[in-house]
């Protein structure tokens, strides 16, 4: 379930804009039901529930490999949230997630025993609150954010989802999280773990850009 507090004529606008564009990928979660509510209700803004089969995450995944997993069986399951993510930043109107990170990506297992991947969470990003002006204990839920999501003004675009998608990439590979909003380069991922080949450590050095510039 996903819940954004603003309940402003503008972000009205956003809900009925996103409900208008119909999400038909088979690596985002479903979206099964929606509501909005205004006044002086204590729940006021907009409220979305997302399907989520099973109980697997990357993130359990990454627990039951010991946090670490083998780095291109991680790039296969990536590449279809990498898919995820394209579809929404091409459609109208445009969706960015903002949260990508190894609890966002459900995992189940098809017909034929391949690893399935599903994103859930996205939409009503434009109005939630900013990264900076979130308490210790929400960021550390949250985990993850890049540079320009501490900014006191909006300047996120697609380059912040690529940034998500290269730290969780990280993550899976070394068993290590990056800090959120980072302003210092970070060990490369076959630094940290020699098994990553150069090519998948490349990418992911790209991918977590300390400037906005770099991460696309």
């Amino acid at each position: 379930m996903k819940r954004t507090r603003d309940d402003s004529e503008w972000a009205w606008g956003r809900f009925q804009d996103e409900l208008e564009r119909p999400i038909e990928h088979p690596h985002l979660a479903l979206r099964i039901g929606t509501d909005w509510v205004g006044g002086n209700d204590p729940c006021r803004g907009s409220w979305q529930v997302f399907q989520w089969p099973g109980s697997s995450t990357l993130a359990t995944w990454m627990a039951e490999n010991n946090h670490a997993i083998e780095p291109t069986l991680a790039v296969q399951v990536m590449r279809q949230v990498c898919s995820a993510v394209e579809y929404l930043h091409t459609g109208q109107p445009q969706l960015l997630h903002k949260h990508i990170a190894p609890e966002s990506v459900g995992l189940v297992k098809d017909a034929e025993g391949g690893l399935w991947a599903y994103l859930r969470d996205y939409g009503m990003t434009e109005v939630v609150q900013p990264l900076y002006a979130l308490s210790a204990h929400a960021l550390g839920a949250i985990g993850r954010g890049a540079p320009e999501q501490f900014e006191p003004i909006d300047v996120t675009d697609e380059r912040t989802d690529v940034y998500a998608i290269g730290t969780t990439l990280y993550e899976l590979v070394t068993g290590q999280r990056p800090p959120p909003g980072l302003t210092y380069p970070i060990d490369r991922a076959d630094v940290v773990n020699p098994g990553v080949p150069q090519p998948i450590a490349d990418a992911i050095a790209h991918g977590v850009g300390v400037l906005a510039l770099d991460h696309r």
